[in-house]
């Protein structure tokens, strides 16, 4: 880290997002895959963006005095050079990639299957906590899980977003020295 990580900066810009009130959306309403990487993309920029300000101690960084426009690949190199940790940075850099399909290629139509399967692989290695399963219940009953191969690929996707800046979150509390055994759970959350 090249300062001290400001966790109040990092935590206020992140709640201005309203992650999961987005996915949420996402999740009930939209049959679009484009829209879901799309909206996806902008959440990770958001997220890229209050960890430079919080790294920097800058709430207003991108703000002010000059309004900066840099594309997500220049916030992303920010980031990792202000120790955004590696499996964060691939799995940012996955995002965009997959961004970029849609964007510039007519037939992309589809996240592809298994895309899911890699990310949350990134997310895993984030931290010594590594979720067997995010799922969506109604009431007793799984409607949606990252296992669940009739799960399309878009909900896989917001179920891994939502539970990413978690894992985020803790990877900045371990401690590097520390080396533990990676833990395991089932994580529902209800949207």
């Amino acid at each position: 880290m090249v300062g001290k990580f400001n966790d109040f900066i990092y935590s206020e810009k992140i709640k201005r997002i309203n992650l999961q009130e987005e996915l949420k959306k996402l999740i009930n309403y939209a049959a679009d895959d484009v829209l879901v990487v799309l909206r996806v993309h902008l959440m990770c920029e958001s997220i890229l963006e209050a960890w430079v300000c919080a790294s920097i101690e800058r709430v207003d960084f991108f703000d002010s005095p000059v309004k900066l426009k840099l594309t997500f690949s220049n916030k992303l190199a920010i980031a990792r050079n202000l120790s955004l940790p590696i499996p964060a940075f691939k799995f940012f850099k996955s995002i965009n990639d997959l961004r970029n399909e849609f964007s510039h290629n007519f037939d992309y139509r589809d996240i592809p299957h298994g895309k899911s399967s890699s990310l949350k692989d990134l997310i895993s290695d984030l931290s010594t906590f590594a979720p067997s399963d995010v799922t969506i219940k109604n009431n007793s009953e799984i409607l949606h899980g990252i296992s669940d191969q009739k799960t399309p690929e878009r909900i896989k996707l917001c179920l891994l977003f939502l539970f990413f800046p978690i894992q985020l979150q803790l990877a900045l509390a371990a401690k590097p020295e520390v080396k533990e055994q990676k833990k395991t759970a089932t994580l529902t959350m209800k949207l």
